[in-house]
C-alpha cells in the first residue's frame, strides 16, 4: 500500500484533523500517515526520519507557520535528499512562500501546488487535490531512486523559548555552510530556472507574497463525504491532470538539484541512531508461528549429502547422495532446480544448510552503482553449500561459550535468540564459521546463491514486493527473527538474502571484474566487502547487486553473516 508522509504546522493541526478523515475516505487505497502515531517516550525525529523514508509522497501544507518553522523545513529537505513525490498544499489565505528558505521556496514555487486556503468549501479544488495524490503515486518508480546523500537531515537545533510557537519550533535552522548554499544555489539557479520559466509561467500561477501579510486561520466549512466523492467529476480530473502533466518532469529537475544544494549542510550519520523496540505480545505469537512454518517448510526437504571438513562423506540417504550428483551436473535455470538442505551431524551449530549447483550468470549490474559495474559472468565449476538463514544470536553465543568466539556488543536491533547476530566484525565472523568447520562465502558464492543462473533482481524474482522482506518500510527499526519471511526465498532454498541483516564476505574490496586474487586471508587491513541489503535499507539496496565494503574491524548494528562449506 502506497503511503502519504504529512508535514505541517501545529497551528494548521484542525486542518490536518479535517483532512486526513477525508483522504483516509476518498483515497482507501492509500495509507496516510501523520505525527499523531508518536507514542509518548519515542524518538520523535528518528520516527519523523524513518516515516519519510517509508512514504512514497510527502504531502507539504504550507502556511506562514509551516513554512517557518525549522522542523518543517527539515522535512521537506529529507524528503528531497530522498527524491520523494512531493505535493505543496495551501492551508490558510495570505500563505508567503517568501517566509521559508530561498532554495526551499525555488523548489515550491517550482513544483505543481493546491490552494486549499478557503479550506473544502471549493469541489474543483478538492478534486485537484485527489486527482494530484492519485497521479503522483501511480508514477512512484517499482523501487526508490538513488539519494541525493547518504546523510540524513538532522534534527534542527530550536532555543526552548521558541518550542512554544507551534509543534514544530520556530526559526533557527542553522545550516553549517549556508553561506556556501546561498552562492551555490544562485549559480544553479542560471541553470535550471531558465529552463523552467515558461512552464512554470503557463501552469503554475504566482504565490501571494506580501511583506506585510497575516496569517489569520480560516475557519474550514465542514462538507460531507459524498459531497466531496461527487466532485470528481472525469472533467474536473481530466482538466488539471493535464495542467499537472506539462510541470512534471521541470519540477523535478529543480526539486532533485535543489536537493543536492540542500544537503551541504549535513554533518552527521545515521551510525549514530538508536531504537528501543518495545515488548509485544503479538510479536511474539507470530514469531513463534512463523518459527514452525520453517519447521514444516524445512521437514518437507528432501535430505541431501554430506561431506566433514576434511572431506569425508557423511552417512545420508541414497536420495540424498543423488542430490550431490545432480548438483554436480546441473545445467538448467533457477527454475529447474529444486531445494535441498542438510543439517550436518559434526556441526557444533546444528544449522541447516542449502545445496548450491554448479552454474553460470552474470556478476554485478548494469543499472546500478560504479562498484557494481561491469556486468561480467562468473562460473561456479563446483557444489557447495550455504547456510538457509543467516547466523543467529543463540547460534554465535554457542561458539561463545566454547571459547572459540569473543563476545559482541549488546544492542537494541537484535536481542533474541532466534534474531541474526549484529554488531560482529568480519575477524569474529571468519572465527565462528571456522569453529564449525566452514569459511565465510565469497562474493561469487554469496550473489549467485541469491541470484542464480536466470540473474533474478531480488531473491524471489526481478519485482520489488514489499511485503516479502525485511527492510525499512516495514521492520519498525529492528531485525526480524531469521527465516520470518517466508517470500524471501532464493533458488536454492537460502532465506534472507534480500534483507534483515547485510552481510560479510571472504572478499577483498576492490572494482569489478571479480577475481580469485581479492581471496587474501591473510591480510588483515584491507576492506572486506559486506552483501545484501538490511533491515535499515531502502528497496534500491536489497537489490542482489547491491555491494558495500568496510575496514574487517568494523562492527554495525545492520551487518551480520553466513557460512559457506565446500
Amino acid at each position: 500500500m502506497a503511503r502519504i508522509f504529512i508535514s505541517y504546522s501545529r497551528a494548521d493541526r484542525a486542518f490536518v484533523e479535517e483532512l486526513v478523515p477525508l483522504l483516509r475516505q476518498v483515497l482507501p487505497e492509500y495509507d496516510v500517515w501523520y505525527d499523531d502515531q508518536i507514542s509518548g517516550g519515542e524518538a520523535w525525529w528518528r520516527r519523523i526520519l524513518y516515516e519519510i523514508g517509508a512514504s512514497d509522497l510527502f504531502l507539504y501544507l504550507l502556511s506562514n507557520d509551516s513554512l517557518e518553522s525549522p522542523y518543517c523545513q527539515a522535512e521537506f529537505r529529507e524528503a528531497l535528499r530522498l527524491r520523494k513525490a512531493c505535493l505543496p498544499v495551501i492551508v490558510r489565505p495570505k500563505t508567503d512562500v517568501g517566509r521559508t528558505a530561498p532554495e526551499l521556496a525555488t523548489v515550491i514555487r517550482a513544483l505543481r501546488w493546491i490552494d486549499l486556503g478557503d479550506g473544502f468549501k471549493n469541489p474543483r479544488a478538492n478534486a485537484r487535490l485527489y486527482a494530484a495524490i492519485r497521479k503522483l503515486l501511480s508514477e512512484v518508480p517499482a523501487f526508490p531512486p538513488w539519494p541525493l546523500s547518504p546523510v540524513p537531515v538532522l534534527e534542527p537545533e530550536v532555543r526552548e523559548a521558541e518550542k512554544t510557537k507551534s509543534r514544530r519550533g520556530s526559526t533557527a535552522y542553522q545550516m553549517a555552510g549556508f553561506g556556501v548554499v546561498t552562492v551555490l544555489v544562485a549559480v544553479l539557479g542560471l541553470l535550471v530556472i531558465k529552463g523552467l520559466t515558461d512552464a512554470r509561467n503557463q501552469a503554475v500561477p504566482a504565490l501571494p507574497i506580501t511583506a506585510a501579510a497575516t496569517d489569520t486561520p480560516t475557519p474550514t466549512a465542514t462538507l460531507k463525504i459524498g459531497q466531496i466523492v461527487a466532485t470528481l467529476d472525469a472533467q474536473s480530473t481530466l482538466d488539471w491532470a493535464t495542467q499537472f502533466g506539462n510541470e512534471t518532469a521541470a519540477a523535478g529537475a529543480t526539486a532533485q538539484a535543489v536537493g543536492t544544494i540542500a544537503v551541504l549542510d549535513q554533518t552527521a550519520t545515521a551510525a549514530a541512531w538508536t531504537d528501543t523496540p518495545t515488548p509485544d505480545i503479538t510479536a511474539s505469537i507470530d514469531a513463534y508461528r512463523t518459527q514452525q512454518a520453517v519447521t514444516a517448510t524445512a521437514a518437507a526437504w528432501t535430505e541431501s549429502p554430506a561431506l566433514s571438513p576434511t572431506g569425508t562423506l557423511l552417512p545420508i540417504p541414497e536420495a540424498a547422495q543423488a542430490a550431490l550428483q545432480a548438483a554436480a551436473s546441473f545445467t538448467g535455470g533457477n527454475a529447474d532446480w529444486a531445494p535441498f538442505a542438510h543439517a550436518f551431524s559434526d556441526d557444533p551449530a546444528g544449522a541447516e544448510m542449502a545445496l548450491v549447483p554448479v552454474g553460470r550468470f552474470i556478476m554485478g549490474s548494469r543499472d546500478g552503482a560504479d562498484n557494481e559495474r561491469p556486468e561480467h559472468a562468473q562460473t561456479i565449476a563446483a557444489p557447495y553449500w550455504i547456510d538457509r538463514t543467516e547466523v543467529t544470536r543463540g547460534q554465535y553465543a554457542r561458539c561463545v561459550a566454547a571459547g572459540a568466539c569473543t563476545e559482541t556488543p549488546d544492542n537494541d536491533y537484535s536481542q533474541r535468540d532466534t534474531q541474526p547476530i549484529n554488531r560482529v566484525t568480519w575477524f569474529q565472523a571468519r572465527d565462528y564459521c571456522a569453529w564449525r568447520g566452514m569459511r565465510l562465502p565469497t562474493e561469487v558464492e554469496w550473489e549467485y546463491a541469491a541470484r542464480g543462473p536466470s540473474d533474478r533482481v531480488y531473491p524471489w524474482g526481478d519485482g520489488w514486493n514489499a511485503e516479502n522482506a525485511v527492510y525499512l518500510g516495514n521492520s519498525g527499526n529492528v531485525t526480524a527473527d531469521v527465516g520470518s519471511r517466508l517470500m524471501d526465498i532464493s533458488w536454492i532454498g537460502a532465506l534472507d538474502l534480500g534483507g534483515n541483516l547485510s552481510e560479510w564476505v571472504s572478499s577483498l574490496h576492490a572494482d569489478y571484474p571479480y577475481d580469485a586474487t581479492r581471496e587474501n586471508s591473510s591480510d588483515v587491513d584491507g576492506y572486506r566487502v559486506i552483501r545484501g541489503g538490511s533491515f535499515a535499507s531502502n528497496a534500491l539496496n536489497l537489490r542482489l547487486s547491491h555491494r558495500d565494503w568496510r575496514y574487517p574491524g568494523y562492527e554495525y548494528y545492520t551487518v551480520g553473516f553466513r557460512c559457506v562449506r565446500p
